[in-house]
């Protein structure tokens, strides 16, 4: 046979054996080492990708909610702290009430309000420090215990009472200065121009006595029998400009007593003057004092006075209806003393 037969033979036998190995070789390779490593390749990256995305999308996240909580919870502290502060300064400017409240209620007449403790408010603290002691030692000067005086002697240091008709509208307030009195007295108001026991009349004072007045115990401390010091008040509110005031004590009216003495003369059973009224130039303040016997007692117009807050107008236009030039003198005096007490117990 031809030997290039066999050659012929031989090489395609040659050519079908390289075949097989590569199909064989590409079968193996083709899942486990391109199939594989392509999807582990791809797979690694996206988890890494997806890992750390995550992980700063958490921290975004947590970042936005804590500032966001943060923001909220400033806001909310901050809320409640200015809500805190709001209800301490409020609470800080209001007055205070005093804890001995007198019971007694002569007529049957209702009270004004509260009586507040001495220097409780702003206004109170001020009135306490730079107006009340210059004002009790006037009152001391000029109206001291047991001295007599006459209509023309109060005439030379007071006004007509009778006469307060407000010219402004005002906020008025009114503080206990002291008292020179063994009775235990009411002090009231009136502001419709009926009188004492006209429908509106109040008290102010259901009982006008302190333990450093004439007859108190001499120890500067409230009680039932005793219940105001010096600066106590009570506020009587919005005034219109017209209103006419009339004060009127209830001699004893504490303890059942029934005579009333009016700041009004003509309504004074006796008849007689049983108020004073005194102030000073640019003053928003009246200084009014009583005689609380029937018949005039002694005369000496100590037994309960107080200070009126009817501001400054109203003032000036009341002492311009009459205040005769010597109630300038008293002004004058109304810068320096002090409180003083007394030492006699009251009947």
């Amino acid at each position: 046979m031809d030997k290039s037969y066999y050659r012929i033979v031989t090489l395609a036998w040659l050519s079908l054996a390289s075949i097989a190995p590569a199909q064989e070789a590409n079968k193996v390779s083709t899942p486990e080492d391109n199939q594989t490593p392509v999807v582990e390749a791809n797979r690694a990256p996206v988890q890494g990708d997806s890992q750390g995305s995550t992980q700063e999308d958490g921290k975004a996240t947590a970042q936005g909610d804590n500032k966001a909580t943060s923001q909220e919870d400033g806001k909310a502290t901050a809320q409640g702290d200015n809500k805190a502060t709001s209800q301490e300064d409020s609470k800080a400017a209001a007055s205070q009430a005093s804890p001995i409240q007198s019971a007694a209620r002569p007529y049957s007449l209702s009270i004004e309000g509260p009586v507040q403790i001495a220097g409780s408010d702003a206004a109170a603290k001020a009135f306490q420090t730079n107006v009340l002691p210059g004002m009790m030692a006037t009152e001391r000067k000029l109206l001291p215990e047991y001295q007599y005086h006459t209509a023309g002697n109060l005439a030379t240091f007071s006004f007509d009472p009778s006469k307060l008709v407000l010219s402004a509208d005002t906020t008025a307030r009114l503080y206990f200065l002291g008292e020179g009195a063994g009775y235990q007295n009411t002090l009231g108001i009136s502001t419709t121009g009926g009188g004492p026991l006209s429908p509106g009349a109040a008290l102010i004072f259901p009982n006008a006595s302190s333990s450093v007045g004439f007859a108190g115990s001499g120890t500067a401390i409230r009680s039932a029998n005793e219940p105001l010091l010096a600066g106590d008040f009570v506020d009587l509110g919005n005034l219109k400009a017209g209103t006419a005031l009339d004060f009127f004590l209830i001699a004893n009216g504490a303890v059942g007593g029934k005579d009333i003495l009016s700041t009004n003369q003509s309504l004074n059973a006796d008849g007689l003057v049983h108020a004073v009224a005194m102030s000073k130039v640019g003053s928003p303040y009246l200084v009014i004092s009583f005689e609380d016997m029937k018949g005039g007692g002694d005369h000496d117009y100590n037994d309960v006075y107080f200070a009126l807050d009817i501001g400054k107008a109203n003032v000036a236009r009341l002492m311009g209806l009459g205040a005769p030039e010597p109630s300038l003198a008293f002004g004058a005096l109304l810068a320096g003393g002090a409180l003083l007490g007394f030492g006699r117990r009251r009947r």
